[in-house]
């Protein structure tokens, strides 16, 4: 779980099911969020703050990203270990 999650969606916090621990954003994940923000946008394919602060927390924690937002798969186009699953 992400803090940027948290304060998308807050009722994250009484999710009966989250295990584990918070990752706080950090200077580390805006400046990775911005480069990945800049190479997709050289393919045409920009993605939200959100969305970028998210993957960026899990790329430099070494974490799968499991969510149901499609449009997170995009960012393999410009970072292929970024691993992520799309449920339904």
């Amino acid at each position: 779980m992400t803090s940027v999650s948290l304060i998308e969606f807050p009722p994250l916090r009484r999710y009966g099911k989250l295990k584990g621990v918070i990752y706080f954003l950090t200077v580390e994940d805006q400046l990775l969020a911005m480069e990945l923000q800049e190479r997709l946008r050289s393919f045409g394919e920009p993605l939200s703050a959100a969305d970028l602060m998210i993957a960026a927390i899990s790329l430099n924690r070494g974490e799968e990203l499991i969510t149901m937002d499609r449009d997170l798969v995009v960012i393999r186009k410009v970072e292929p270990s970024f691993r992520v699953v799309v449920e339904d």
